[in-house]
């Protein structure tokens, strides 16, 4: 009892900084699973999700996945309805992966299933030289 006492500063910054390095991996699984490029294109191929790119408007003008419907971040609540059958998979796409788990949790609410994330977004895309469309 008296080393916890003695090392409280200590044990304090240890469990602190192993949450830290943990929260990454629990925020990213809240949002739905991930798929790398690998996994989105057999998705894409076997399935013909619905693909929602929630990127601003510039951002998708620049350069996005084949069929891939525009709908940005700030106005997903608003626009969900959109996306059409509560069966059909979803797959979210953004910038860099980093707002697309919140994006999947406003689709998830609105009853759609089978929501999945693009794990690093059109950067990630990109990266491995994979096509995107350009409006």
């Amino acid at each position: 009892m008296q080393f916890l006492v003695d090392n409280i500063f200590l044990i304090m910054m240890a469990l602190t900084s192993g949450g830290l390095l943990l929260w990454p991996s629990i925020r990213d699984r809240a949002g739905g699973e991930r798929l790398d490029n690998v996994t989105a294109t057999r998705l894409m191929n076997d399935e013909d999700p619905t693909l929602i790119d929630v990127r601003t408007p510039v951002e998708y003008d620049a350069g996005h996945l084949l069929r891939a419907k525009s709908i940005p971040l700030a106005d997903l609540p608003k626009r969900v309805t959109e996306i059409k059958g509560k069966k059909k998979p979803v797959l979210v796409v953004d910038g860099d992966g980093s707002k697309a788990a919140k994006a999947s949790a406003i689709i998830r609410e609105a009853g759609i299933e089978r929501v999945y994330i693009l794990a690093g977004g059109v950067a990630a895309w990109r990266a491995a030289s994979l096509p995107l469309v350009k409006s």
